[in-house]
């Protein structure tokens, strides 16, 4: 006959296997509230991050640490109020000692920058007088308006290229464009047949 466990004895497992329990069971809610602090904090970051960006100016997005970027700017300009307070981010590359008189325009395209032409612009450097590249208002390094201070339609966008090259003192040029940039093309083509193109331009 086995002998009869002392109560005590027992009440003391009983009491272990209970703090056993409750151990366990707080190292868990202990973990599963670090993962769930964790998770909140990602998100957190992500929403502030999210934030950040929507507040920042277009052009510093656009604007970022990438060095033919950097490098593009940096040899480029701005032109200032080319429509209201925006501005209009623009490269011209003379050559006074071009044995060609002629000069040359360069229009991107949809959804890019002038920066599409970086590495052909110099195989164009001695054949033309001036280059003149631009980021159409809403590209590249060019400001951003929202929808309801611009209408990005292609009657506009031609109006800010005629300003940018009378500004510029372009009366004459040879045209390289592509995508939406053959449609301003196109534009600019169809206000010389009318007779509508500014005196400063042809």
């Amino acid at each position: 006959q086995s002998p009869i466990p002392n109560p005590h004895f027992i009440y003391f497992l009983i009491i272990i296997n209970i703090i056993k329990f409750l151990l366990n069971f707080f190292i868990l809610f202990f973990i599963f509230l670090m993962i769930y602090m964790s998770l909140i904090y990602l998100i957190f970051a992500a929403s502030f991050f999210a934030i950040y960006q929507i507040t920042k100016e277009p052009e510093e997005i656009y604007r970022t640490n990438d060095k033919n970027i950097l490098e593009w700017e940096k040899n480029g300009n701005y032109l200032e109020n080319i429509y209201k307070d925006f501005k209009l981010f623009y490269l011209l590359k003379e050559n006074p000692n071009s044995k060609f008189e002629e000069n040359l325009i360069i229009i991107h395209g949809f959804p890019s920058s002038s920066m599409d032409y970086k590495d052909v612009l110099k195989d164009f450097s001695n054949k033309f007088r001036k280059i003149l590249l631009v980021d159409h208002l809403g590209f590249g390094l060019s400001s951003k308006p929202k929808k309801e201070e611009y209408t990005y339609s292609i009657n506009e966008q031609t109006d800010i290229l005629l300003e940018a090259i009378r500004r510029l003192q372009i009366n004459s040029a040879h045209i390289l464009s592509h995508d939406m940039g053959d449609t301003i093309s196109t534009e600019l083509l169809t206000r010389q047949n009318l007779g509508l193109l500014p005196f400063f331009f042809k």
